[in-house]
């Protein structure tokens, strides 16, 4: 246990209601993060891994608070990874985005690893969405024609 667990129950819960609510296909539900909101798309995609098409970790990698690294909890390929980081960022995140990578590709996950991405430091940007879109459309569980 651990009380990032009831977070996640919580978001979880949203993500229902919302899928519930409104027409939303499976093929068009992403997870998307930057740091800590990385290590919590993880462990949301990692617990129902069928939900996702794919997730964006940006600047951050699949770990838990005590630094071990989460691994898939079924073999891939479930949903698409996709990681960045951007130029400048904290070497001990980028040591983790890139162990993160290694485990999900030897899990079978497609993963794709954009290094340095812009703006400079541990930021996200506008120009950078462009660049995350065009891959998780691709990426993921559900590919091709996502209507």
């Amino acid at each position: 246990w651990s009380p990032l667990n009831l977070g996640i129950d919580g978001i979880e819960k949203i993500i229902d209601v919302i899928i519930k609510k409104y027409p939303i296909s499976k093929k068009k539900i992403f997870l998307a993060g930057l740091s800590a909101g990385a290590v919590l798309s993880f462990h949301l995609a990692n617990r129902r891994p069928g939900l996702y098409n794919s997730i964006l970790a940006h600047s951050q990698g699949s770990i838990y608070d005590d630094l071990r690294y989460l691994k898939p909890r079924v073999m891939g390929p479930k949903f698409g990874v996709l990681i960045g980081y951007t130029k400048g960022d904290y070497k001990n995140l980028i040591k983790i985005c890139l162990e993160t990578e290694k485990i999900y590709k030897a899990h079978n996950y497609k993963v794709v690893l954009l290094k340095d991405l812009p703006p400079k430091r541990h930021r996200w940007s506008e120009k950078s969405n462009d660049i995350f879109w065009s891959y998780l459309n691709n990426l993921g569980q559900y590919t091709g024609n996502l209507e």
